[in-house]
């Protein structure tokens, strides 16, 4: 009893400082369960984890602490040195030892608890110490990870990352676009910027009453592996939403170790963001506008986003985000492949299959156009994955029912990358958007392609078009013009 104890509550420990499901932890403690309850100050009445996260009607494992305090709590309560490297090696220890924790908690026992805390350990690749009274193992900074969780391994077991409902839900009703509340962003905190589109939407009640600062952007592994989450997102089709996509194959690219959805920013938010939204429009054919874009904090960019050589002078050559999906993917183009963050958009079920072989690093799926009756495979993109992130369908949502009022059939990405740049930065210019007939579709063009309906697709480009010069003309942002011709 005694070294069951001493050996459990290490690990009961690390669950509460990682915020996982603590409650699942505690289930296996069968001796003395009233003390382990008040240890956790959990109500004694509440006997697993579902009914804890009702109880709380909040994710458990949505907590304040960031994961360097995460990791810096896990090292304090192992007595054990930690070496960061980066974000990413951050965000890839929390997710090797959640998924320890969550071993522990299928297959706990005593002998089990002691291989969780070694593996820990080892993962944390610390310098021995002086803890050995608690049968925590030292183990020497020269000894490499024995057990490193792969990538294989976590997609293969999968279905223990899903969380399941105690009680089927009931079905999902078939429901309009605009009707579902959004998902907020659990750790968004507003720009302390004295000039910030938030505090310029004060000044326009039309862009105030549509406007929600704290919306989800980006998505995580939670708005899969936690049922509520991922349940709300089932109400619509992508890109609005997640219905009729595997949820598995979902969960296998939210959970890849590969994908770390890194930090925005490299360091800490600047106090007041200045971006660059970047366009293809003809406009910027012989601008001169290069130095002016290089000139912003962060440059977006998108599509077929040519800036070697001769392009340069006029789009500038800085790529800061550049968004894309499989068929709209330029990302050799990206000139700052080590300091540039990809930001990949799920327009379709497809994409997500793309997104899962682009994580694991192997052959692009096959896509099957029927209109052109032949399969191909889109390229993989050339990215270092660790700086991906995903749009959130949420997102996608807000964008096309608020600002563009339901119309065509999705935005067009360069809208939803004005709209990425509008909720991260605090002053947003915009170059190369807004057809202008005076010049050719794409800045690139080697002659005149006028804008044809069969050109833009399934976009409103007259919508958007109209969207961009009432945000200008309420101080929203700015939009790029050509005088000199």
């Amino acid at each position: 009893m005694f070294r069951t104890r001493r050996l459990y509550r290490p690990v009961l420990l690390l669950a509460m400082a990682m915020g996982c499901c603590v409650m699942g932890y505690m289930l296996v403690l069968h001796q003395d369960a009233s003390s382990v309850h008040s240890l956790m100050n959990i109500p004694e009445n509440i006997h697993n984890f579902q009914e804890y996260q009702r109880v709380h009607e909040k994710d458990a494992l949505h907590i304040d602490s960031s994961n360097n305090d995460k990791i810096e709590q896990i090292a304090s309560l192992l007595g054990v040195d930690v070496n960061l490297n980066h974000e990413a090696d951050v965000s890839n220890k929390i997710l090797q030892i959640e998924l320890l924790l969550d071993k522990f908690r299928t297959q706990g026992d005593d002998k089990q608890a002691g291989n969780v805390l070694k593996e820990i350990q080892s993962v944390l690749q610390f310098s021995s110490n002086d803890r050995t009274n608690n049968n925590i193992t030292s183990v020497n900074k020269t000894v490499a990870v024995e057990e490193k969780v792969s990538a294989e391994s976590i997609l293969e077991n999968i279905e223990n990352l899903l969380e399941q409902p105690v009680v089927p839900p009931p079905p999902i009703p078939k429901v309009k676009l605009d009707i579902k509340p959004y998902i907020k962003e659990p750790n968004f905190k507003p720009s302390i910027c004295s000039k910030t589109v938030t505090k310029y939407a004060e000044k326009s009640a039309w862009f105030k009453s549509r406007h929600i600062p704290d919306i989800k952007i980006f998505m995580d592994k939670y708005d899969v592996n936690n049922f509520t989450n991922y349940y709300k997102l089932s109400h619509y089709g992508l890109p609005f939403g997640i219905k009729g996509v595997d949820r598995k194959v979902l969960a296998q690219v939210l959970n890849n170790p590969n994908f770390t959805n890194p930090n925005l920013f490299p360091n800490t938010r600047p106090n007041c963001v200045r971006c660059a939204v970047v366009g293809c429009g003809g406009v910027l054919n012989g601008s001169n506008a290069g130095e002016e874009i290089d000139g912003h904090d962060f440059v977006f960019r998108l599509n077929r986003a040519l800036t070697k050589g001769k392009f340069g002078k006029d789009t500038g050559v800085r790529t800061s985000f550049y968004t894309f999906f499989p068929e709209s993917q330029y990302t050799k183009e990206v000139q700052d492949q080590t300091n540039a963050k990809f930001i990949y958009v799920n327009f379709k079920k497809y994409d997500v299959d793309y997104a899962n072989n682009m994580l694991r690093g192997v052959k692009s799926p096959p896509m099957i156009s029927y209109a052109r009756n032949k399969t191909w495979y889109p390229p993989k993109p050339l990215l270092n994955v660790q700086n991906l992130k995903i749009v959130h369908p949420d997102f996608m949502r807000y964008v096309f029912t608020r600002f563009l009022d339901f119309k065509a059939y999705r935005p067009t990405t360069g809208a939803l990358v004005v709209f990425l740049a509008l909720h991260i930065c605090d002053e947003v210019n915009m170059y190369g958007f807004g057809y202008d007939s005076r010049f050719s579709i794409h800045y690139y063009d080697t002659k005149y392609i006028a804008l044809t309906k069969a050109s833009v697709a399934s976009h409103d480009v007259d919508n958007e078009r109209q969207l961009w010069q009432k945000l200008t003309d309420q101080g929203i942002l700015y939009l790029y013009n050509r005088t000199d011709v």
